[in-house]
C-alpha cells in the first residue's frame, strides 16, 4: 500500500461506518412502516445503532424523520415496544 492509499483508508472506513448506519435505518423503518410496530428485529437493529455510538435522540429523531411520524406516534410506538419482554434496552425508547 502506497501513502496516498493509506492516507484516503480513514475516509473509506469512515464512509462504510455511514453505509452501514444508513442501511440499519433503512431496515428499521421498513419494518416499522411494514408492521405499524417496532419489532424484536428492529429493537435488535436500533441496540446496534447504539452500539455504533448513535444517541437514543439521534435514533428517534432520525426514525421519526424517515418515517414521519409525530412526536405522539413515536411515543406510542416506544410506549408499545417498552412493555414487551423482548426490548433488549429499555432506557433507548424512555
Amino acid at each position: 500500500m502506497i501513502p496516498k492509499q493509506k492516507g484516503s483508508l480513514p475516509l473509506q472506513v469512515e464512509k462504510l461506518f455511514y453505509e452501514l448506519q444508513d442501511r440499519i435505518f433503512s431496515d428499521v423503518v421498513r419494518r416499522i412502516k411494514k408492521t405499524g410496530e417496532i419489532t424484536s428485529t428492529a429493537d435488535y437493529q436500533i441496540n446496534k445503532l447504539m452500539i455504533l455510538g448513535n444517541s437514543t435522540e439521534i435514533i428517534e429523531q432520525e426514525i421519526k424523520r424517515l418515517t414521519g411520524k409525530t412526536d405522539p406516534e413515536m411515543w406510542e410506538l416506544y410506549d408499545k415496544v417498552a412493555n414487551w419482554e423482548y426490548v433488549r434496552y429499555e432506557e433507548a425508547y424512555l
